[in-house]
């Protein structure tokens, strides 16, 4: 085992997605204010945003992010990309892009002023259906909620909501009891959180949920052995003692001991390295977590030592993507993982730009 970390190779990967995306991801065109934010995040948490990028670099991402801001006299959001005109019908603002933009400005040490966050609240609220979920954004020409509901979009809105400081006292607010019932009912027999009642508990799913609890104050970890649970059983480890497993289970492979998986009976996936360690750090348990393991996994199994990153599995065909290459250096960090900084788990920022979100002031 080497477990040699390639730095400067996974900074040189993301500076390189920043300029122009792997052929892969060219058609992700809707998707990228969040590719921007796993970029910019992953080489902050390198510490090294401020080494390879100028002021005026800075300036630059800045004004591209809010050249994707969306405003009418009711509502404020982001889009993921500018496509269509400025309507708002065919491209209208959404809660996932919304989300990435204010981090990665946070992160880039904007103060939001230009952020009119009562607008945003009003948009947020409106996206929030009669079940307590929240759909991704609004169908402006009805001026309803449109598109999926699940634990995701939830920890997205109580994330904007967070981020922004909204509090409630503006006479406005989510409906937090209802968002509460809503979250509680996808709670699976094993301690983990499925896309809808009684469907399969997933890690990522069950991050989401934790998360969303976390940011509306109503995440007691007394409470949540048996996700505790779920979530340590969801490292992959196969001895002899499950030499059975290995010979009759094609999802077997002893090449993932010490990662993650989202369900049981699966390969071991890089980004579930975070969400299964990150929701145990929501919960005061990441110790439980066998970190040796881990890191062998994730620097021996799943780093590029060519191109620098991480690719989603062991697989020969795999390439780095921005997405689990920060979700990874994410979780070392969490590992406390020399050369990194620390990382906030509930924004998924690193402790810089969480210090720097902190001196935040609204005056509106």
């Amino acid at each position: 085992m080497k477990n040699e970390f390639y730095r400067k190779k996974h900074v040189s990967f993301f500076k390189r997605c920043l300029g122009i995306l792997p052929e892969q991801y060219e058609d992700e065109t809707s998707n990228m204010m969040a590719f921007v934010y796993f970029c910019l995040t992953g080489v902050d948490l390198l510490k090294e945003l401020e080494n390879i990028y100028t002021k005026n670099d800075i300036n630059d991402f800045r004004r591209w992010i809010y050249s994707h801001a969306f405003e009418t006299e009711a509502y404020f959001g982001f889009r993921g990309s500018v496509i269509y005109e400025n309507t708002g019908l065919y491209d209208p603002p959404d809660l996932s892009a919304t989300t990435f933009a204010i981090l990665s400005l946070i992160t880039l040490g904007d103060n939001l002023t230009n952020i009119n966050r009562k607008k945003v609240m009003r948009y947020v609220i409106k996206c929030q259906r009669e079940d307590g979920s929240f759909a991704q954004c609004l169908d402006m020409s009805l001026q309803k909620p449109f598109g999926e509901s699940d634990t995701r979009i939830c920890m997205l809105a109580t994330m904007v909501r967070s981020l922004l400081k909204w509090d409630g006292t503006k006479g406005m607010d989510i409906d937090v009891n209802k968002l509460y019932e809503y979250v509680n009912s996808l709670k699976t027999y094993d301690g983990g959180f499925g896309m809808d009642k009684f469907g399969e508990s997933h890690s990522g799913l069950t991050f989401c949920a934790l998360c969303t609890l976390y940011f509306v104050n109503k995440l007691d970890s007394d409470n949540f052995s048996d996700t505790v649970d779920f979530l340590v059983h969801r490292q992959v480890c196969y001895n002899k003692y499950r030499a059975r497993e290995l010979s009759e289970n094609e999802y077997a492979d002893e090449d993932d001991n010490g990662g993650f998986n989202g369900r049981p009976n699966k390969y071991a996936d890089t980004c579930y390295a975070f969400w299964c360690v990150g929701s145990l750090k929501l919960l005061g348990k990441e110790k439980l977590v066998d970190f040796s393991a881990l890191q062998n996994f994730l620097l021996n199994q799943t780093q590029n030592d060519l191109l620098g990153g991480f690719t989603k599995t062991n697989m020969e065909e795999d390439t780095p993507d921005p997405v689990h290459s920060m979700l990874a250096i994410a979780a070392l960090s969490i590992m406390k993982f020399s050369g990194l900084d620390g990382l906030n788990p509930g924004f998924v920022i690193s402790e810089k730009a969480f210090n720097h979100w902190k001196s935040i002031k609204f005056d509106d």
